[in-house]
């Protein structure tokens, strides 16, 4: 009778085992080919510049002041915006130029999305209080961006958004972009 039982707890043992170890090395294969396919969805976005945007960090907002109204504009609404790469050449103060793939969503959409149509201008505003005022026609332009790649990689600290207008002076490169004054 002690075999008996003895064979049985060792069998009940080692099927239990048997199910547990089975059952953890599935389940990582399905997870990886659900991960593979999504980043070929991603990667496929990216290439063709088309469909939702694939933001880097989802925990910042853009308040858009137009109309004597304040409205917050968050990361998941723009990242429902199609994304942009545009590359651009920029020239510094000592006349240096460095060309680069900037990637992100249209300032004109953002607007949009917002409700807000500039007249005149667009004062855009960084974290720090440092502002720059571009106008309507750059603004406005279809490659003016809000960035937040730059050579496929994100920005590093503080906001991780840039305004990036292709078009404009380098002072209307707005690091840390916060708020967006519409006039």
């Amino acid at each position: 009778m002690k075999n008996k039982k003895a064979i049985t707890t060792f069998l009940v043992l080692a099927l239990s085992f048997l199910l547990l170890f089975a059952g953890c090395s599935s389940a990582p294969t399905q997870n990886k080919e659900d991960e593979k396919e999504e980043d070929a969805d991603q990667s496929s976005q990216t290439q063709q510049g088309e469909g939702e945007a694939s933001l880097p960090s989802t925990e910042w907002s853009i308040i858009v002041q137009a109309n004597g109204q304040e409205i917050a504009i968050t990361a998941a609404e723009c990242a429902l915006l199609t994304e942009h790469s545009v590359e651009m050449t920029i020239t510094n103060k000592n006349g240096e130029s460095t060309t680069s793939t900037y990637t992100g969503i249209l300032l004109k959409d953002v607007l949009a999305l917002a409700g807000a149509e500039p007249a005149q201008s667009v004062e855009a505003v960084a974290a720090d209080g440092y502002s720059s005022e571009i106008p309507v026609e750059v603004a406005m332009a279809d490659d003016t961006l809000i960035s937040y790649l730059l050579d496929g990689v994100p920005y590093e600290g503080g906001q991780p958004i840039r305004l990036s207008p292709k078009t404009g002076s380098g002072n209307q490169f707005i690091k840390d972009l916060e708020k967006l004054v519409v006039n």
